[in-house]
């Protein structure tokens, strides 16, 4: 008898980022974007030979408000976008794109990595982080 494992958790995960983007769309194309909404930055994860690189498009964000985490497989990378430019009720919007406020990615790695070597730069708007991966196991003959 086969066995058959069904993970939801990652299937309902991707529904809800699909239903959040579409929404998100929805206000785009209207010229406006919906007070207090949840954003989340693009990301790219890839990986090498001997390392797993994260790409976080992070603009408008300050160096001091990133927050990255490092659990097992897992990869939490939060922030906080504020927005410098005065108060909102006292201005007009025609067109309204920019999200701000709090943000929280949790990202399952790949490969395992070196939790202790890893390193990260913010350069640009780009946050890249740098996970090397555990290096294999190699077979040791008895003599």
């Amino acid at each position: 008898m086969a066995i058959i494992t069904i993970r939801t958790g990652r299937i309902l995960g991707d529904i809800h980022r699909d239903m959040l983007k579409m929404v998100g769309n929805v206000f785009k194309t209207a010229g406006m974007m919906p007070p207090n909404r949840a954003w989340f930055p693009a990301v790219d994860i890839y990986e090498t030979e001997k390392e797993v690189m994260v790409l976080v498009e992070a603009a408008g964000d300050r160096q001091e408000s990133l927050d990255i985490t490092l659990y097992k497989d897992l990869l939490r990378i939060a922030g906080l976008r504020e927005d410098e430019s005065g108060s909102r009720s006292t201005r007009k919007f025609y067109q309204m794109e920019i999200a701000y406020g709090a943000f929280e990615r949790v990202l399952r790695l790949p490969s395992a990595v070196e939790s202790d070597e890893a390193a990260a730069s913010y350069k640009n708007g780009l946050l890249s982080i740098t996970l090397p991966k555990i290096r294999k196991t190699r077979r040791v003959e008895i003599a």
